[in-house]
């Protein structure tokens, strides 16, 4: 079973009940880690439920992952510029060659 774990890597006071206000401009890094049982997992990253490619190289979007001791895949989403375009919620999805797992979702918003 993939085990995943999310947080943010920014410098806001705290983040209640899984929501946070940002503000316009800043760059925000959110960071996924997730243990497979023999393999490491798959990470994809979703806003509002839409896939966020891990090819996204985007001017002010970059999704970077890695595979360590070949049972753990950490992910970093970088998200540069925060805007209103970029309100959502974001999610981590992590599958190894048995189960599946998804964090609890993540509402930003930016003012």
């Amino acid at each position: 079973m993939a085990s995943v774990l999310t947080r943010v890597l920014q410098d806001f006071d705290d983040i209640k009940d899984n929501s946070s206000v940002i503000v316009a401009g800043s760059v925000i890094q959110l960071f996924c880690s997730a243990s497979g049982q023999f393999t490491a997992p798959h990470i994809q990253w979703t806003r509002n439920n839409i896939t966020i490619p891990e090819t996204a190289q985007l001017p002010h979007l970059m999704v970077k992952s890695r595979t360590e001791n070949n049972t753990i895949t950490s992910s970093l989403l970088t998200i540069y510029g925060f805007s209103s375009s970029d309100n959502g919620s974001y999610q981590c999805h992590a599958c190894d060659n048995n189960s599946c797992n998804t964090s609890i979702p993540l509402l930003l918003s930016g003012w």
